[in-house]
């Protein structure tokens, strides 16, 4: 198949095979001629059905709601998906935008928690430790969004990094560290290189 509007091509003998009875995806990047390649098919083979797509973007001047897209606002997109009437669904920025209007809604959150660490430095010729532990045996929310503790619930943050020199300005490290936030529990393994500027 090839395509050309007035004299700029579009598209340049594209093709494949699609099996009868089956669903075929044409998948590609915004304005690379999904729906130009669609609506050929559909002139040519009449049995050839197009799926009707939900977009929460807004309609370009030559579109038809319920013909190229729905059109829908992204409060409506998300309540489909919570009543589970897509078949396949791709957020694309829909959430990051979701979940920065809830925080602008929400707000600042606060909570109050008593902290117990110790922290242990050595820094040698040849060799660096750093080891730390902090225990949070209380938190408490302040705010009517702030996380909710369980009783008994203790977070933690324990680690160690330690170095060696391999020269005036080179040297390697590795560092191992465990923590529990807010319920959440977390490991980290590091190693790497680090260079001295001074």
């Amino acid at each position: 198949m090839s395509f050309k509007y007035s004299k700029t091509k579009i598209l340049n003998n594209v093709s494949f095979k699609a099996e009868q009875g089956k669903v075929t995806a044409i998948v590609g990047a915004s304005g690379a001629g999904k729906t130009t390649i669609a609506k050929k098919i559909q002139q040519k083979y009449l049995n050839f059905k197009i799926s009707v797509s939900h977009t929460t973007r807004k309609p370009r001047p030559n579109e038809v709601d319920g013909v190229d897209y729905f059109f829908i606002s992204k409060e409506k997109f998300q309540e489909k998906i919570h009543n589970n009437e897509f078949y396949e669904y791709v957020y694309g920025d829909l959430i990051h935008q979701y979940n920065e209007d809830e925080v602008d809604r929400i707000g600042w959150q606060y909570e109050a928690s008593v902290v117990l660490g110790v922290d242990y430095y050595k820094y040698a010729q040849k060799w660096w430790i750093h080891s730390w532990a902090s225990v949070m045996p209380y938190s408490t929310g302040l705010t009517e969004h702030s996380f909710k503790y369980e009783s008994g619930d203790i977070d933690y943050d324990v680690g160690l990094v330690a170095g060696v020199k391999l020269g005036k300005h080179f040297g390697v490290f590795g560092e191992g560290r465990s923590l529990s936030y807010w319920g959440i529990d977390s490991y980290e393994i590091k190693a790497g290189l680090n260079y001295v500027f001074f």
